[in-house]
């Protein structure tokens, strides 16, 4: 039987989680009821599954219903998956969603029948890597601390770098405004460290806390190592730093950044896949 859940359900509902290994860290019933539109339960004999959906507006516009599912392993292969999966579609039907979305770590799992069944295909794919080795060369290419002089260079490197990646996936919008590259780019402008040539920028990374992230190449310099003399740099400063590891992720059809951090040493560590179906 499907019902909603309710509070006295909590107690069930997390020891249910904790026999899930997702690869994630999966909220408390108490926080999930607080986002969530929709929150089910899956009960035969006992809570079996659970499974939620948030609602939200994604970058394209478009209403979108981001939905978990969990079944207690000993009751997979039973059909309560898809009884629940579709109980929050009729839900988000029902809400005028748009597209229905999934998040799954396909190292951990398999989901390719059970979104194939229920009419989910797989969207994009972004890998996690870590590296754990001791630090490299110092390179031969300078960076230096972003300035805001530089704000719309630094745009339209990601405009040319995120265009093609996001358009061959369809991850909209494909042209990242101004507005989007200060709330995401540049949102700590204090980590980010360009490569120039005279005035202009030839290359950009920014650094966290042991985490690589936005390295870009503009293309009219790409093909002379800037890209691997950016990724030591920011390795190199982190390890400094005292970082035993370092980690990284990347969208998976790029191959270039791919080739480069595996060249460099990173091991995969996770591996989550976005799933879609559209609703109407």
């Amino acid at each position: 039987m499907i019902r909603n859940y309710s509070p006295a359900d909590s107690e069930r509902v997390n020891e249910l989680f904790n026999t899930i290994d997702t690869g994630y860290v999966v909220e408390k019933a108490e926080e999930i009821e607080k986002s969530a539109g929709k929150f089910i339960l899956y009960e035969e004999d006992g809570v079996k599954g659970a499974a939620y959906a948030v609602l939200s507006v994604n970058g394209a516009g478009e209403k979108q219903a981001d939905v978990k599912i969990y079944v207690e392993p000993s009751s997979r292969n039973n059909g309560i998956g898809t009884q629940l999966f579709h109980e929050l579609s009729s839900y988000a039907e029902a809400e005028k969603q748009e597209v229905l979305t999934a998040s799954i770590r396909v190292d951990k799992l398999d989901p390719a029948g059970f979104c194939k069944k229920n009419g989910m295909d797989k969207w994009w794919g972004s890998p996690s890597l870590v590296y754990k080795g001791p630090p490299f060369p110092e390179p031969k290419t300078t960076f230096d601390l972003y300035d805001d002089k530089l704000f719309q260079q630094f745009v339209k490197i990601v405009q040319d770098c995120y265009y093609p990646l996001h358009k061959e996936i369809d991850l909209k919008p494909y042209l990242a405004s101004p507005e989007s590259v200060k709330t995401y780019q540049l949102r700590n402008p204090g980590n980010v460290y360009v490569a120039m040539d005279g005035e202009n920028v030839m290359a950009s990374v920014s650094i966290g806390k042991g985490e690589v992230d936005n390295l870009m190449v503009s293309p009219h310099y790409q093909k002379r190592g800037l890209g691997r003399d950016a990724l030591h740099f920011a390795m190199n400063r982190m390890l400094q730093e005292g970082h035993k590891e370092i980690h990284i992720c990347y969208m998976e059809n790029n191959k270039a950044a791919e080739k480069l951090y595996y060249s460099a040493g990173f091991k995969m560590l996770e591996n989550m896949n976005v799933y879609r179906k559209y609703i109407l």
